[in-house]
């Protein structure tokens, strides 16, 4: 527990550990921080002409888009940029489920994120992820209110 308090993750106030509590201009910087992790993946692998296997119909596409984020950054091969892009979602983790209420998506968009992602023009994924963390980096101080909610503050050790 004091690595993670050292490294951010979580708050140590006296014998209790809290997860962090942000601001909405900090949020905001957080998701435009992935995206730029996201875009120089998105770079490197293209580089690298790593390719995904595009999913032949909506029902098996993985809709996660943080597992889709994830399986982007790591196809970068980048063991630096891997580990500075999981620091920055472990940050957001606690506020996807606020997220989802507040962004809404839908699942045609996260169909078609997991769908540019296969695909060998990277332009189109590039716009959808700019679009994608736009929509948060505007919702951010409405999503650090709700988040502070005790419906869905979650106990720390």
């Amino acid at each position: 527990m004091s690595r993670l308090a050292g490294e951010g993750l979580i708050d140590k106030a006296g014998p209790n550990y809290l997860r962090p509590k942000l601001d909405g201009p900090t949020l905001s910087e957080l998701y435009a921080l992935r995206l730029i992790y996201l875009e120089a993946a998105q770079g490197l692998a293209a580089r690298l002409k790593a390719r995904a296997t595009a999913a032949s119909s909506v029902e098996n596409l993985d809709l996660s888009a943080e597992t889709l984020f994830a399986r982007l950054v790591g196809r970068s091969a980048d063991q630096t940029l891997l580990a500075a892009y999981q620091r920055c979602a472990d940050q957001l983790a606690p506020f996807w489920a606020v997220e989802v209420e507040i962004v809404d998506d839908g699942i045609e968009d996260i169909a078609r994120l997991a769908e540019a992602e296969g695909a060998s023009d990277t332009g189109q994924l590039k716009v959808l992820l700019r679009r994608y963390h736009r929509r948060r980096i505007a919702a951010a101080a409405l999503i650090v209110r709700e988040a502070s909610d005790p419906k869905y503050r979650t106990p720390m050790i």
